[in-house]
């Protein structure tokens, strides 16, 4: 059973953009990451720090699996700020994801594309990512996101 719904939940996290029926007979916790996640990611690709704000816990890190320096929240969301200038046209897509549940935490492991523009030249880098949710009160916020670089 536990296959099964790892399996499901990576097709519907296949399509950041799905219908929201799809989240019709999810449990709650599903259905609430299945959105923070969506959120997440919509506020990453639009580079807005005010939403990052909201969904990060005030301990939140940022690794790098490169052996770049980790950064923090503060650090973080000042880097989002920033790079709007150097990437206006910035689109994530997520190419693949799965996710383990606990009463509260939530691993969410997968492969991102971000594709840019910048002087007329298209960018893109693939990337690993690992996002651990915590559930703090009643909100599920992003604790730690570690990134690595995705094989070519």
């Amino acid at each position: 059973m536990k296959y099964i719904l790892c399996a499901l939940l990576s097709g519907i996290f296949l399509s950041t953009c799905g219908p929201a029926q799809m989240e019709d007979g999810l449990p709650d916790v599903e259905k609430r990451i299945l959105r923070a996640e969506k959120l997440f990611n919509g506020a990453y690709e639009n580079l807005d720090a005010a939403i990052m704000e909201r969904l990060l816990t005030e301990d939140f890190t940022i690794g790098y699996a490169d052996a770049a320096p980790s950064k923090n929240r503060e650090q973080f969301v000042a880097e989002l700020g920033s790079l709007r200038q150097v990437f206006p046209h910035l689109q994530i897509s997520i190419d693949s994801t799965v996710y383990t549940v606990t009463e509260d935490r939530v691993t969410v492991v997968g492969v991102r594309t971000f594709t840019w523009q910048q002087e007329g030249v298209t960018g893109e880098h693939r990337e690993s990512f690992e996002n651990v949710w915590h559930l703090v009160g009643n909100q599920w916020k992003l604790a730690a996101t570690t990134l690595a670089k995705y094989p070519e």
